[in-house]
């Protein structure tokens, strides 16, 4: 989903890797000691924005189809899964927003409240058709929080192997246990219908090694 974009937000972030040093006061009190907070390469900075937007393009696109499924057909499975799912999506998006306060980089995300808002124009586009896709019945809609969540796994994955810094490994092992769980949760519905859920993008092993596995806890919570 990111390939063709991340060049661009790197060269954009580049400039932007280096955060502030912060100043803490010594245990005399009469001095006080500089703590530089580490720089992320250009890689991880674009990293890290696209994962804000891409965890708000999944919140986004299970709120609009929660309500859209609400109103033509009230409350159906599909509905529950995705109002459930969309809360901790708020919650990944709020992790990531932390992780580039604590960097000083800039937030790509403009407004919060607005759905399918996006400073990254692929990913307005990619909303916009999920939209569509989902929107023509509530199997489809199952379908498109599967393939959002297999996506989200293999970009993860690729995060956790490309970076070195060892507080984002943490950062993207805790949503990719979450993005786990999401998955699991969609292929239940899906299986509930069709007898079994196929994967669309990760290889069958992949999903089927997840989905026949128990929930996991995730970010020691």
């Amino acid at each position: 989903m990111k390939k063709s974009i991340l060049p661009l937000a790197m060269s954009l972030i580049a400039g932007l890797a280096v955060a502030t040093p912060s100043f803490a006061a010594g245990q005399n009190g009469n001095q006080n000691q500089r703590i530089q907070t580490p720089t992320l390469t250009a890689q991880d900075s674009a990293e890290l924005s696209y994962m804000r937007e891409e965890e708000k393009l999944a919140r986004d696109t299970y709120l609009s189809l929660s309500d859209y499924w609400y109103a033509h057909s009230g409350n159906l499975p599909v509905v529950t899964v995705m109002q459930n799912i969309a809360q901790a999506e708020q919650k990944h998006m709020d992790q990531v927003e932390a992780k580039l306060e604590h960097y000083g980089l800039p937030d790509p995300v403009v407004d919060e409240n607005q759905l399918g808002g996006f400073v990254n124009p692929e990913l307005a586009s990619l909303y916009t058709e999920l939209l569509t896709r989902g929107q023509k019945s509530p199997q489809d809609a199952l379908l498109v929080g599967g393939l959002i969540e297999e996506v989200d796994i293999q970009d993860l994955q690729q995060a956790i192997q490309q970076t070195q810094q060892a507080d984002l490994d943490r950062l993207y092992a805790s949503l990719l246990c979450g993005s786990r769980n999401h998955l699991r949760a969609f292929a239940s519905q899906v299986a509930a219908t069709q007898g079994s859920y196929v994967a669309q993008v990760l290889p069958q092993t992949e999903v089927n090694a997840i989905i026949q596995s128990p929930h996991e806890r995730c970010g020691g919570r």
